[in-house]
């Protein structure tokens, strides 16, 4: 079993200025920004991602994702699992999460890291 697994409620909800977080293999996770905005790269993805209050963003790799503050204010996240795998990968919700998560019956486990260095570089 790998010791760097840990469940989804295990990931942080907020996030200071200038921190990193690197999550691998964690695909179809969804990531919900309630504030502050957010810079999201992922392996395979050509494109970054800039997300602020209210976008959110569906892990459709299964490499490395990393994600940094891009704001002066922390950022508060949400996350839930989805299990897509293929489709847009940001956008404004139709609904929040929190009232996803409430629903939720199981939590999957996640493979955490720390990086000190971006996707790519």
């Amino acid at each position: 079993m790998n010791s760097n697994l840990l469940p989804l409620s295990s990931l942080p909800t907020l996030l200071q200025p200038g921190a990193l977080l690197t999550l691998e293999s964690v695909t179809g996770l969804c990531i919900e920004i309630v504030s502050g905005r957010l810079w999201v790269t992922e392996e395979g993805d050509r494109d970054d991602h800039f997300l602020s209050a209210g976008m959110r963003h569906v892990v459709l790799g299964g490499g490395r994702l990393v994600m940094e503050v891009d704001s002066r204010v922390p950022v508060r996240l949400l996350y839930a699992q989805t299990g897509q795998t293929e489709g847009r990968r940001a956008a404004r919700p139709d609904a929040t999460l929190a009232s996803n998560v409430a629903r939720s019956t199981s939590v999957s486990s996640l493979q955490v890291s720390a990086a000190s260095d971006p996707v790519g570089a």
